[in-house]
């Protein structure tokens, strides 16, 4: 399998500690990000009837990845600077799905992609922290916004967000 070049420089382009952009840092985009998130990997939770959410990889119960094809992207991350072990297991995330979402048996689910909403809030500057059920949003200002981690309030068909 090819690795996904796309995917992969979008993470390797990440700068979260780039204070001295502050044009990128809008707490309250940020925050519906992380909402629209939440909701399509509970979307896909129930999808592939998975107990895990929200930060694991979905890519695991669709395919089979070798450990080349691991190891291979995890060398190609060892450069980036990843505010936590949350962040960093969510870029793999990332670009492991970008390895498969085009999969006929991805796409037969005919659900949003899970990832974008999360990679588009790193790309605007902010990152989070978790523990237990609270998640911290964290912009390069400095800024923070609590969010709770109960999966009921993302649990809706609605977007929180447009992406399009």
């Amino acid at each position: 399998m090819d690795i996904n070049n796309s995917a992969l420089n979008r993470i390797l382009a990440l700068k979260f500690y780039d204070f001295n952009d502050s044009s990128k840092s809008q707490i309250s985009t940020h925050v519906l990000l992380m909402k629209e998130y939440l909701r399509r990997m509970l979307l896909w939770k129930k999808a592939l009837k998975i107990d895990q959410w929200p930060f694991h990889g979905l890519s695991k119960h669709l395919y089979t990845f070798s450990p080349l094809e691991t190891d291979y992207i995890y060398q190609q991350l060892q450069s980036v600077r990843f505010p936590n072990a949350h962040v960093a297991a969510s870029c793999m995330a990332f670009i492991l799905w970008s390895q498969i979402e085009n999969r006929e048996n991805v796409q037969a689910f005919n659900l949003p992609t899970p990832y974008e909403p999360l990679i588009r809030m790193y790309e605007s500057g902010c990152w989070f922290s978790k523990e237990e059920n609270m998640i911290d949003l964290w912009n390069n200002l400095g800024e923070s916004e609590n969010m709770i981690l109960i999966s009921k309030y993302y649990d809706t068909l609605i977007p929180f967000i447009d992406l399009d």
